[in-house]
């Protein structure tokens, strides 16, 4: 695919990832031990929100998928940015959801509340706030609304970002997969939140500290795929 999404991305940014899709998004998250979590879903939307997983939100989002994850606080702010290929089925599914995503949030809520833009927000906790909207054939959903300014492109965002630029600039015209991490602010992120990853890791910890920021850029030539990644190192 041509990556379209990241002139969107703020350059807050701790890290993002660019793919040929939703569906292409769903078996990486398939292949990374959540299988049982994603079929349990494909198998619950029909009957509680009359959604079908594959029919109605993942085909559609077939041409670029985006996840964006934020670092700015304690909680990490997950944003997916997708080009969709049938805005209102995009826009019938998400609103269907609407209903199930309260209950099992913010039971005895008001709901969701419209926002201007044709977009949608449920208060669910202060840093809890599913929100979501379609403009054109762009969807932005997000654990917070101050993700939807995803939805149109980023005054200064992490697309001008040099350490960004020199993976971006390597991508040519088409790629497999697209992606980049601040790695400092990860590291601070996972602090925050109590992440451990083993009684080694505070040593290697420091060591990671040293990289500024990792890119890295997947390619295919016929049946061949080709990784490249890049270390910023100041």
């Amino acid at each position: 695919f041509a990556p379209a999404l990241p002139g969107r991305v703020p350059a807050s940014a701790a890290a993002f990832l660019d793919l040929p899709g939703a569906d292409a998004l769903t078996a990486l998250l398939e292949r990374g031990g959540l299988a049982a979590t994603v079929n349990a879903v494909r198998a619950a939307l029909p009957e509680i929100a009359g959604v079908d997983l594959d029919r109605d939100l993942l085909r559609p989002l077939g041409s670029e998928a985006a996840l964006t994850i934020g670092a700015e606080g304690a909680t990490p702010e997950i944003t997916l940015t997708a080009r969709t290929d049938d805005p209102a089925l995009t826009r019938g599914a998400l609103a269907r959801l609407q209903g199930p995503l309260t209950e099992q949030l913010a039971p005895g809520s008001a709901g969701f509340r419209a926002l201007d833009g044709d977009a949608f927000t449920l208060a669910a906790t202060p840093r809890l706030e599913p929100s979501y909207t379609v403009t054109g054939n762009v969807v932005v959903a997000s654990t917070h609304r101050s993700g939807l300014a995803q939805r149109t492109l980023a005054g200064r965002g992490l697309a001008q970002d040099p350490a960004f630029r020199a993976v971006a600039d390597q991508t040519g015209a088409r790629v497999e997969a697209l992606a980049f991490a601040d790695l400092r602010q990860l590291l601070a992120l996972g602090e925050r939140t109590g992440l451990t990853l083993g009684p080694g890791f505070p040593a290697t910890r420091d060591d990671l500290r040293q990289v500024r920021a990792v890119g890295a850029v997947v390619r295919r030539e016929e049946s061949d795929s080709t990784a490249e990644l890049f270390l910023e190192i100041p």
